[in-house]
């Protein structure tokens, strides 16, 4: 007699789908793992702060982005990181997707008296918001697109902007930095040649590289290639034969 048990282990992060299949005198087990699914769920992260930002913060910071307490079904902060990450969970795939396509990204605030870098993303994407600079306005953002992609997925590039709608004196332009989501899978140097530019590149999580030669092993200052152009070349000089003098 044979029988077919299916049980499944939820997680936050692994749910696990066990199937036993047992008769008389054998048992087999199959083990599946699949990546758990966030529905309709966003993170903000607030980066490492201490203390810790209140929830009322938090709470205060979703509704300066116009969120209506309809069309959320639940605000929990995120444990297993060191920084202070909150979870939004919406009430519609639909809704989901309108919120990221307006605030997904890096925004700069003021929180609790000080300056804090948030970032928006899905939850569900292991994602980097890239910032790059050294590049002009008007490149062409299908050569950075290519150029990334020897690091990863690109899913987006864009330009930060002023927030004018905080100082009147500002021009409603582009800044300085590109923004690039990216799911990296291979680190990005700190400086990298996109088109016929020498551009600067930063992110959550990067292995800080030399700015001459790539390597992550030392820094410019340090770098072995510098040294060798800067040591001195010795010339010789020819040493003058000497002649015997001649007894007139």
């Amino acid at each position: 007699m044979k029988f077919t048990l299916l049980v499944l282990v939820c997680h936050p992060s692994i749910a696990q789908l066990v199937s036993v299949v047992s008769s008389q005198n054998l048992a087999v087990f199959v083990v599946g793992t699949m990546a758990a699914k966030w529905l309709n769920s966003v993170d903000i992260d607030f980066g490492v702060q201490f203390p810790k930002l209140s929830m009322r913060t938090v709470h205060g910071f979703v509704r300066s982005l116009k969120v209506d307490a309809q069309d959320l079904l639940g605000l929990v902060a995120v444990l297993d990181t060191r920084n202070q990450v909150a979870r939004i969970t919406f009430t519609s795939e639909a809704y989901t997707s309108s919120f990221l396509s307006q605030h997904s990204g890096i925004v700069r605030t003021e929180l609790e008296v000080k300056e804090v870098s948030v970032v928006i993303k899905d939850s569900n994407i292991q994602e980097k918001f890239v910032r790059i600079a050294g590049i002009p306005h008007n490149l062409d953002l299908g050569v950075v697109q290519t150029r990334l992609k020897e690091f990863g997925n690109v899913i987006e590039a864009r330009w930060e902007r002023y927030r004018v709608a905080e100082d009147e004196v500002l021009y409603p332009v582009l800044a300085t930095w590109m923004i690039v989501r990216i799911t990296v899978t291979k680190n990005i140097p700190s400086y990298i040649t996109i088109g016929s530019y020498r551009a600067m590149v930063k992110y959550d999580g990067q292995k800080p590289t030399c700015r001459l030669c790539d390597e992550e092993t030392h820094f410019s200052y340090d770098c072995p290639t510098l040294k060798r152009n800067q040591e001195p070349t010795i010339v010789q000089k020819p040493v003058a034969k000497k002649t015997k003098e001649r007894d007139y």
